[in-house]
């Protein structure tokens, strides 16, 4: 088994798991640092360039390590003394605390405690989302006579929620009778052309030369038409 911890490992590195968690500590050039390996397509991974700041983490002087999915921090900030063991350390650096391995490991531990904790989160369903928008909506109307602060806090809580999800075939109507095609997105699929309604519900889509049957609560309307045009012979 490939170890995760190859592009930073030393030959004095400590491995274990905790919660499910890849963990390593290891001495650098002046201190103990500690790492984690995040779990595939962990939301932490969707901001890779403001790991060190990101709100959700909270480590001893931040992320100062990202490489695919390895994060780690070090012990040598304000405040901290450089280990006397650790290849590059100054004696006169030693001043401060020094971290020692069984430190290190607990907060490391911490670390994937919270990566632990992050990833395990339950993402809203589409109807929830719709539902705390509709909520939100409602909210303010009440509140918006009675505090000059309701559209700002409007503003604040819109910012905090995923966007509201457009209505799908399955809550729109389609006349597939006028003289248009109609684009849509389907989940699966990507974009494609509706052409008709079938018998059973579903709809008739084309994509790429070639016609599939869709639910329509995959399909979600993108607005866009075709206009269809009446052959004359000649």
């Amino acid at each position: 088994m490939a170890n995760p911890f190859s592009c930073i490992a030393n030959d004095t590195a400590r491995y274990f798991t905790h919660q499910g968690i890849s963990c390593m500590t290891q001495l650098g050039p002046f201190t103990i640092n500690g790492y984690i390996e995040l779990p595939e397509n962990h939301p932490w991974l969707d901001f890779p360039d403001t790991l060190e700041v990101h709100p959700d983490i909270e480590v001893h002087g931040g992320i100062t390590y990202h490489e695919g999915r390895v994060i780690g921090f070090d012990t040598n900030h304000l405040g901290d003394g450089q280990h006397p063991d650790a290849p590059n350390a100054y004696p006169s650096h030693f001043t401060g605390h020094t971290w020692t391995w069984e430190e290190v490991e607990a907060e490391t531990r911490r670390l994937a405690e919270q990566a632990k904790d992050t990833h395990t989160m339950t993402q809203p369903t589409r109807q929830e989302i719709i539902t705390a928008h509709e909520a939100l909506e409602t909210l303010t109307d009440t509140c918006i006579h009675s505090s000059e602060q309701a559209e700002e806090l409007q503003e604040l809580v819109l910012r905090a929620l995923p966007p509201k999800p457009q209505p799908t075939m399955a809550e729109e109507e389609w006349d597939d009778d006028k003289h248009y095609l109609a684009e849509a997105e389907h989940v699966s699929w990507g974009k494609m052309v509706m052409i008709y309604h079938d018998r059973f519900g579903s709809i008739r889509c084309a994509v790429k030369g070639e016609v599939y049957i869709a639910a329509r609560e995959d399909l979600t309307p993108t607005g866009k038409r075709y206009t269809l045009t009446e052959v004359q012979d000649d």
